[in-house]
């Protein structure tokens, strides 16, 4: 699945607010918060046998705390999870 590819509400496995843990020195989402949010996509059994092999992320924009996120994924013969903004909803400062 590529950035662009549309994607469905049958392919919301749920929604991440980004909050004050997942926030690195940047002022931004850490990346190794975008793993695991990818990987909550798949079942321990095949994390736990090395069905994933590689993991492959592209940051279009940081993700800044208040943000709500959409993680999808797409189940054909292999899982293709993304991360996608809901909304552009910040806390106010």
């Amino acid at each position: 699945m590529r950035f662009h590819d549309e994607l469905t509400q049958d392919e919301l496995i749920y929604t991440h607010l980004v909050r004050a843990t997942d926030i690195d020195m940047g002022r931004h989402m850490n990346n190794v918060v975008y793993i695991r949010l990818l990987l909550d996509c798949f079942r321990a059994k095949e994390l736990a046998f090395g069905a994933i092999k590689s993991i492959e992320a592209h940051y279009a924009s940081p993700c800044l705390e208040g943000e709500t996120l959409g993680v999808f994924c797409r189940r054909e013969e292999r899982a293709w999870p993304s991360i996608r903004r809901r909304q552009a909803r910040r806390l106010a400062r």
